[in-house]
């Protein structure tokens, strides 16, 4: 079908969710969405997979999706990238430019060039002499990029475009932003794995927060499993939740002199009743955020509140489109 469409693709603990997305003029246009559920034990909690069950699954979701369509995107862990600032006097349109900034960067850190993955973007905006040019470098192992494709791969599947998280929900930010002009929301994603809250700013980098959920010793589906339990009043994951987004709230004042009006709820984790609570002790909106809202969509979709934990899945294909040039959706 071209290469102008794109698959998002969230593997979680319960299933696998994937979210088909095409560029129409100036929008994104929903083509087909799905959940794939898989057994308990796919993931241990250090994050293995059971390799042959997820490539059946995958298979599964490749013959569901549209005629032909094998492009997709995928999110690694954001622990398992680095970012750092380069300054250097090599120009981007240096012939050399990328093994330059492999080899600076790994000048600073304790790896081979050989073992890394990375990518870069000149940052314009920072000024220096005519010589000197800031890079903002990200990188991650070779083998945490194999991990994540390998089973793709197998299930005939092409990974075109992998990002993180953080970066995935700055995504969604900018284009819920966009529509609705609150620049001062925060966007939060809570899933097995933990919490992601992110919001931009117009002078400043973005600011990006992640952190484990408790466990204590229960599977990371039964910790959603207990966030969506409306009728559990002391419930310790979602007290987790609101007491970090409580220190978020004092540290965006802090530094940034941001007065945080409202949250945006997205993720496995997020339900009417933890949106209502996290309401009531912060004393500022919450509102379930749907992820299709930002799309054209051929008729209504469903359920709002099942939308939002297809959050990371949606972002990934809005973000990866935005990165092969096929649209100019911020």
């Amino acid at each position: 079908m071209g290469k102008s469409i794109i698959t998002g693709i969230d593997i979680g603990h319960d299933g696998v969710k994937a979210v088909t997305v095409k560029p129409i003029d100036d929008h994104f246009m929903l083509m087909d969405y799905q959940e794939l559920p898989i057994k308990t034990g796919i993931f241990s909690d250090n994050h293995k997979t059971n390799y042959q069950e997820i490539v059946k699954k995958l298979k599964e979701l490749r013959k569901s999706l549209p005629f032909l369509q094998r492009r997709v995107a995928l999110a690694i862990p954001d622990n398992s990238v680095i970012s750092k600032v380069l300054q250097l006097d090599s120009q981007p349109s240096d012939p050399d430019i990328e093994f330059i900034i492999a080899q600076a960067f790994c000048a600073q850190i304790a790896l081979n060039m050989d073992d890394i993955q990375l990518d870069f973007v000149p940052l314009h905006h920072v000024a220096h002499s005519h010589s000197l040019v800031d890079y903002q470098v990200y990188a991650t192992k070779k083998e945490v990029i194999e991990n994540h494709c390998h089973p793709l791969q197998a299930a005939k599947l092409s990974p075109v475009f992998i990002t993180i998280h953080a970066h995935t929900l700055l995504q969604l930010w900018h284009v819920k932003v966009q529509r609705t002009h609150s620049r001062q929301w925060l966007l939060v994603n809570v899933d097995a794995d933990g919490v992601q809250m992110v919001i931009d700013f117009l002078e400043v980098d973005p600011f990006t927060r992640s952190m484990p959920l408790p466990h204590n010793g229960r599977s990371s589906p039964e910790v959603i499993q207990i966030m969506e339990e409306t009728a559990r009043n002391e419930n310790e994951s979602l007290r987790f939740v609101i007491g970090e987004l409580q220190r978020c709230r004092q540290q965006l004042l802090a530094l940034h002199g941001c007065h945080i009006e409202g949250i945006w709820l997205c993720g496995r984790g997020a339900s009417p009743f933890s949106a209502e609570q996290i309401e009531h002790h912060l004393g500022i909106t919450c509102e379930l955020f749907d992820p299709f809202d930002l799309l054209v969509t051929k008729s209504s979709q469903g359920d709002p509140v099942a939308h939002s934990s297809y959050a990371i899945a949606t972002g990934l294909a809005m973000r990866a489109l935005c990165w092969q040039g096929q649209s100019h959706v911020a």
